[in-house]
């Protein structure tokens, strides 16, 4: 042993405990430890690696935890409308990834505490209380203790409520990525999923009155004019709803009342299917079946100068006025009562000689009529003739049906075309021995079926478009039968706001992320003893070891009772005074000083070597 120490000295060591560090030092060198029972050969670099995988597993959980929110909410999210039990499906999933997110953030922190109280110890003296404390601060209300005991000292006072804070603003941090979203419940078809099941369709034979066909002729062409009247009620939503093709009209919503094409050529309907449960047709379920309504090559005629002959009816109680009309190569006329004509008016005209649904002369198809329209001109007008107009009206049959109640028959496509002139009873013939059958209705100046300024092309369009919402007030209005369909169900749809979710979601990882390489930077200087129960025994055994009655005392009474009676290993004391030279200054522990903890300068790594 002699002959070891005087080669230590003659190394620059000094006898004493420069003497036990080199010698330390050389054992380690030789790799034959002090004491195989308590010793161990240290390995700066080793900690590090050691400490790197021990906590990067608890990162590398932040970081799936983290991704598996992200796709959890953008799964749903893709999923559109969802069911009740998928609701809370989504609820158990995002509950399981916050609280797991959070406590395994928690977890990380608490490791963070017990890998950097050995750095803190190792850094300064301290008292026996607050020693005992600082070994306890991965609890927070041991550092709370701290906090209300260590008042006196600002740096620790400062730190102990940083850690709290940390500790409660990254708990809050996880708590509030579930204020980023919400499930949210559906109230109209946008908010809706659909299973297979008997839906309510309605009914397109006639122009019900909910529940069957109306007993007269008039009764059923009064309720398709007044449907069509309802399609130009100037609602600002129908401004919006244009197509060009059929997926714009897929696309469109339950708001918009019928469909105009972009160039004014063509109108159309998407029809509804309901929930029987739904008696507001609040979230009606919008099919991929579509009616349309456009117009042939319109013409418009001038009317023959000179006065408008008067034509009276064979019984004398009605009067018509007999309107000549030509072009460039078409001679013709046309009949309108008295009653139906004004100044600066627009009378629309069904110039046939059966009613619409049995209608053959003026039918150009079997879903086609022709219609006519006469604008009467007033005083102010000059010498202008009065002008007619005359257009062929196509209704196609519906798109893409399922089943027989889906279709408009060939008599209910007629009526609607004819319903812009339709006014429940039609005129007395001129000539007993024709058949006619005419109907006349009279739209003054500033209606909104005036053709005013209108051309002959713009004419067809009004009377299509009348057609078109024709059949869409009457569709929503008539009677319900049941057919198998896509029965709408009201869901549950998942909004979120990504730039605050990906933003919290980010700084937590980003946060764990900073602990872990922090913790791995401050613990360098110092040795980190492992957190088990016995290793932190053998490290304290030197202070507690003789007090007697220690083990049946709590750790508050414990440090008071070193405190007043002391206690010594080996002749040499454990802990000291804390500097100030005071009679009753506060015993300190300076773990540096007695070995507990071994640490360089600063910033850098423990030296390797072996220690007991």
């Amino acid at each position: 042993m002699a002959a070891d120490t005087e080669r230590l000295v003659s190394q620059g060591a000094e006898p004493g405990r420069d003497s036990e560090e080199f010698e330390l030092k050389d054992r380690a060198a030789q790799h034959e430890p002090a004491d195989p029972n308590v010793s161990k050969l240290f390995n700066p670099t080793k900690q590090t690696a050691q400490l790197a995988i021990e906590q990067g597993w608890r990162l590398a959980m932040t970081i799936i935890l983290v991704v598996a929110t992200v796709v959890a909410l953008k799964a749903f999210q893709q999923h559109g409308n969802i069911s009740h039990q998928a609701k809370i499906a989504f609820n158990t999933i995002m509950t399981v990834l916050t609280l797991a997110l959070g406590l395994n953030f928690f977890d990380a922190l608490k490791e963070m505490a017990k890998t950097l109280r050995w750095r803190i110890l190792a850094d300064h003296p301290f008292t026996v209380r607050e020693t005992d404390l600082i070994l306890g601060s991965d609890s927070l209300p041991r550092v709370g203790t701290l906090l209300l005991e260590s008042y006196k000292k600002p740096l620790v006072f400062l730190c102990c409520l940083l850690w709290i804070l940390l500790n409660i603003t990254a708990q809050a941090g996880v708590a509030v990525i579930s204020l980023t979203y919400s499930m949210d419940s559906g109230t109209n078809t946008t908010g809706t999923y659909t299973v297979d099941g008997k839906v309510q369709t309605p009914k397109l034979d006639c122009y019900s009155n909910g529940t069957t066909c109306p007993d007269s002729a008039e009764t059923s062409m009064n309720r398709a004019h007044s449907y069509g009247v309802l399609s130009r009620d100037f609602d600002p939503r129908n401004q919006e709803c244009t197509y060009a093709n059929d997926g714009d009209i897929l696309d469109g919503d339950q708001l918009c009342q019928y469909f105009e094409k972009r160039d004014n050529t063509e109108f159309a309907y998407r029809f509804s299917d309901y929930n029987p449960a739904d008696n507001t047709t609040a979230y009606p379920y919008l099919t991929k079946r579509i009616i349309r309504a456009s117009q042939g090559i319109c013409y418009l005629y001038d009317r023959d100068g000179g006065n408008i002959p008067v034509i009276d009816s064979p019984d004398g109680g009605d009067s018509v006025w007999l309107y000549n009309f030509h072009n460039d190569t078409y001679h013709n006329h046309i009949l309108v009562p008295k009653s139906y004509s004004a100044y600066d008016s627009t009378t629309f005209i069904y110039n046939g000689t059966e009613t619409p649904q049995d209608e053959t002369e003026q039918a150009c198809g079997d879903r086609c009529l022709w219609m006519y329209a006469v604008r009467s001109l007033g005083p102010l007008s000059g010498n202008r003739p009065e002008q007619i107009f005359a257009c062929p009206i196509t209704m196609t049959e519906v798109s893409n049906p399922k089943d027989e109640a889906h279709n408009v028959t060939n008599e209910v496509a007629r009526q609607a075309i004819a319903s812009i002139a339709l006014n429940g009873r039609y005129s007395t013939p001129v000539d007993p021995d024709k058949k006619d059958w005419h109907s006349y209705q009279i739209y003054p100046w500033g209606s909104p079926w005036e053709t005013e300024g209108v051309d002959a092309q713009g004419f067809g369009a009004m009377v299509a478009q009348f057609a078109i919402g024709s059949i869409a007030n009457m569709a929503p209005r008539n009677g319900r039968i049941e057919v198998p369909g896509n029965l709408p169900i009201l869901g549950y749809h998942l909004s979120i706001h990504w730039p605050y979710a990906i933003t919290l979601l980010a700084v937590v990882a980003g946060v764990h992320v900073l602990v872990f390489a922090l913790m791995l930077w401050f613990a360098r200087p110092v040795i980190v003893i492992e957190d088990s129960n016995l290793c932190t025994a053998k490290a304290l055994q030197d202070v507690v070891a003789r007090i007697d009655g220690g083990k049946v005392l709590d750790g508050k009474e414990l440090a008071n009772a070193i405190q007043k009676k002391g206690a010594t290993n080996n002749g040499r004391t454990v802990y000291g005074v804390d500097g100030s030279g005071a009679k009753d200054a506060p015993l300190v522990l300076s773990f540096a000083e007695h070995n507990l903890v071994r640490r360089k300068l600063p910033g850098a790594a423990f030296p390797r070597g072996v220690y007991a």
